[in-house]
């Protein structure tokens, strides 16, 4: 099954969790989730870009592992976001945007090869490897 555009989905206001992992989805169908809670595009190989997630005011968990990501400073306007998991993102190598995250507690870091200072954070989140 190829999903690629969950944008119908918006309307479902009870919709609190949303796993499009090993999909193709189109993150900016994404854009009008204000109530979505936990998003997870673990192995979205296609998502390189999360500008759309800034809409989604309620995401407190985010998963992003194996993505194309690199720019992360669109999530660091997310107020309740406390859990970012970036596990093997590998074109991640700067995580400074999200030193305002103030209700970041739990970061995702491992085998993040290009990443080579996590230091920016110091304070603002609990890592785990």
């Amino acid at each position: 099954l190829e999903v690629t555009d969950v944008s119908a989905l918006a309307g479902c206001p009870a919709l609190h969790t949303l796993y499009a992992g090993s999909t193709r989805i189109d993150v900016s169908s994404l854009a009008g989730f204000a109530t979505l809670h936990t998003l997870s595009l673990f192995d979205a190989h296609d998502v390189t870009d999360v500008s759309a997630l800034a809409g989604c005011a309620a995401l407190h968990k985010l998963v992003l592992g194996f993505t194309l990501v690199i720019d992360l400073s669109p999530l660091a306007g997310l107020a309740t976001l406390h859990t970012l998991k970036l596990y093997r993102c590998c074109r991640v190598t700067d995580v400074s945007p999200l030193a305002d995250c103030a209700t970041l507690h739990t970061l995702g870091l491992r085998t993040i090869a290009r990443l080579t200072d996590a230091g920016t954070l110091r304070g603002a989140a609990h890592t785990r490897p």
